[in-house]
Order: structure tokens, then C-alpha cells, then sequence
């Protein structure tokens, strides 16, 4: 089982949105993806959800549980796939990580299966639509275990390289890029390191301390 790391420290952001809830909820109702989005912005949403992180994605499947298992429904999401050129894109304009359990990418709108895949389908079929704001710092947590001693192997994933303080800062900027997979914290020269999906060995290392965020594979296989 994981351990949580709690985001609380994001000084630029008011207390009450770092103590916020996340934004996310299904519709009572099931109806097409565009009458979905058009219910979710009636409610006060952005649009349909995006769940651009492991974390965000738990909590669909969390809050799905019920519509998924007992109903087998699945539920709409603000992934869509665009022309010229084509690309795959959440709604907040952002680019899908690449461990995202996606079945496939050649239709217009994505969805979840009652089984947790992403799918892109047609749309039209009458399903819940998952409502969200789209917002990426509504998360107040971020999932995954603490290694020490330990660092990545190869630089082959590397995003970005900064100082850091301490190793919960570093968890933080982790927690604040959708596509961070893994957080290296160097004490002895204050160096925080982000790495994204993909196969991280690590090596060891007595001033590295490593957070591994959860995947959303690990999510799918805890929470489906």
C-alpha cells in the first residue's frame, strides 16, 4: 500500500484553496457527451472532468465505484481527440501522459469503462459524465512510497532539475507536474529532480532520497 504524501505547502496559493476539495463529481443522470459537458457547466464546472494524474483518477474510480460495479455504466471525461494536426488532449489543453491505460485514440471523445480503461468513443451512447474544474492543484494529496538511499539509474525521463529545500518540497513540485512519475531530493547539494513515466531503475546513493509516485496502472489495479 502506498503512503500519502500531504501537498500542503504551496505558497502561492490562498489556505483555503490548499485545503480545497477536489473537483470532481459524477452526474445523477446518463445522456450524450455534449449534453453531458453542457449539464457539468449548468452545475458550475469547467466541463467534463480531466483526470491528468494517477491521484485525480483514483478518485473517479472512487467516487464511480457504485455506477461502475453495480450498474456497469461507465462515465464520460473531458478527453478528446482533435484534427490538423491529430493529437489526443484533455480539455484543459494538456497532452496525456504516456502511461495512460487508453484502449485506443481513434475516435472523438474519452470515456471510462465500468472496468477503469480510457476509451475513446463516439459519444453518443447515454452515459454519467464526470464533471470537473480544471484546475490541476485541487489535489490534496499525492500517492506513492519514499525510498532511501536510492536514486534513478539513467536520465532518459528526465522533465526538470531545481533547488529544493527539503524532500517534502521536492514531493511538492512532484505533486504539481502532471507527468512527474518520480522526485529525486539530493540533501547534500539541495537539488530536486523530476523524472517522468517510464522504466526508472535506481541505484544506490546515500544522499538521494526518492519519491516514486503511484502510476495509473497501480491505480486501475488498487481501485477497479
Amino acid at each position: 500500500m502506498w503512503t500519502i504524501a500531504l501537498v500542503a505547502m504551496l505558497a502561492t496559493r490562498s489556505l483555503s484553496h490548499q485545503l480545497g476539495m477536489v473537483s470532481l463529481a459524477l452526474t445523477t443522470t446518463q445522456q450524450t457527451a455534449s449534453k453531458g459537458n453542457k449539464l457539468c457547466q449548468d452545475l458550475g464546472y469547467d466541463g467534463l472532468g480531466i483526470l491528468s494524474t494517477p491521484e485525480a483518477y483514483a478518485y473517479a474510480l472512487t467516487i464511480s465505484k457504485h455506477k461502475r460495479l453495480a450498474e456497469r455504466a461507465g462515465f464520460y471525461i473531458g478527453l478528446r481527440r482533435l484534427l490538423n494536426p491529430e493529437r489526443t488532449v484533455w480539455d484543459d489543453g494538456s497532452t496525456p501522459a504516456t502511461d495512460l491505460p487508453l484502449d485506443n485514440d481513434d475516435d472523438s471523445i474519452g470515456r471510462v469503462s465500468r472496468v477503469g480503461t480510457f476509451r475513446m468513443v463516439d459519444g453518443n451512447d447515454e452515459k454519467y459524465a464526470l464533471c470537473g474544474n480544471y484546475d490541476s492543484l485541487t489535489m490534496m494529496e499525492t500517492f506513492g512510497t519514499t525510498v532511501h538511499g536510492r536514486e534513478p539509474a539513467n536520465t532518459s525521463f528526465k522533465l526538470s532539475e531545481s533547488t529544493a529545500s527539503s524532500y517534502m518540497k521536492c514531493v511538492v513540485m512532484c505533486s504539481q507536474e502532471t507527468l512527474c512519475r518520480l522526485a529525486d531530493f539530493k540533501a547534500d547539494i539541495s537539488t530536486c529532480t523530476l523524472f517522468g513515466p517510464g522504466t526508472l531503475n535506481t541505484t544506490e546513493n546515500a544522499a538521494s532520497t526518492t519519491f516514486i509516485r503511484v502510476s495509473f496502472e497501480e491505480v486501475k489495479e488498487e481501485y477497479v
